[in-house]
């Protein structure tokens, strides 16, 4: 189901029946796109009117499509099962007939994390990418050793991208070069004034420097932090396993 919501009134203006090809177990999400909004299907990207939810244009892409796609230049950028790296423009409705091909396999439900004309994701058989979308090419590819694969978007900081994937967080210098790797970790990590908020199954949640996963500070909770959590203002805010919400104000 998708449902349209008037955030300040807290109100829900519409609710629509997805079907079985509009919809993800893992949580594709639609993207804001102007007063439209981007509906990504396993065979199109369906463009909807963003205060009545009314369909305003199908555009067929070659699928199935698994990423929720992100916004560039005008153009929605999504990853194929095949790992290529497709334009869609969003004025002609046509996909571009340039792609960046990479070693990516299955991409699911996360997007490309943009950074400046730059590009990272991850899939399933646990390969991080890094692309130029301004200049369509590979910048690098790298490997990780985890039990379970990313479906969060990547994280970008100052120093580098940090990827959560199998309970471990791995860190790579914008040019590819690894920082470092820190285990038993709950949820995807967020930023704060450059670090990292990283929560551990044991219950802490730590800030860590984002160069070489040193701990700045910590603070035990009763529960593990179930998802990423959200910084605003100075304070983290993070759901624990147990349905509590914490607000937390690190010593920084």
């Amino acid at each position: 189901e998708l449902v349209i919501m008037d955030a300040m009134a807290g109100r829900i203006l519409h609710r629509i029946k997805l079907d079985s090809a509009s919809s993800h177990v893992l949580g594709r999400r639609v993207v804001p796109a102007g007063e439209l909004i981007l509906l990504p299907t396993d065979s199109s990207i369906r463009m909807l009117d963003g205060k009545s939810g009314l369909l305003v244009k199908e555009i067929p892409i070659q699928g199935p499509i698994l990423m929720t796609p992100a916004m560039f230049k005008g153009f929605a950028v999504t990853v194929n099962p095949i790992g290529s790296v497709v334009f869609v423009n969003l004025q002609t409705g046509k996909p571009d007939s340039f792609t960046i091909q990479t070693t990516a396999s299955d991409p699911v439900a996360l997007s490309i994390t943009l950074a400046g004309a730059r590009g990272y994701f991850a899939d399933k058989k646990n390969n991080v990418i890094c692309v130029d979308l301004e200049a369509k090419r590979i910048v690098w590819e790298r490997k990780i050793d985890a039990p379970g694969f990313s479906n969060q978007n990547l994280l970008v900081g100052n120093a580098g991208v940090y990827v959560y994937a199998g309970s471990k967080v791995f860190g790579f210098a914008h040019n590819g070069n690894p920082l470092f790797t820190i285990d038993n970790v709950s949820a995807a990590p967020a930023y704060m004034q450059g670090k990292l908020v990283v929560t551990r199954t044991d219950g802490n949640v730590q800030l860590v420097n984002e160069q070489n996963g040193a701990v700045l500070w910590s603070l035990a909770l009763k529960n593990p932090v179930s998802a990423r959590p959200l910084v605003a203002r100075g304070v983290i805010v993070a759901g624990t396993q147990t349905g509590e919400i914490i607000f937390l104000k690190p010593a920084l």
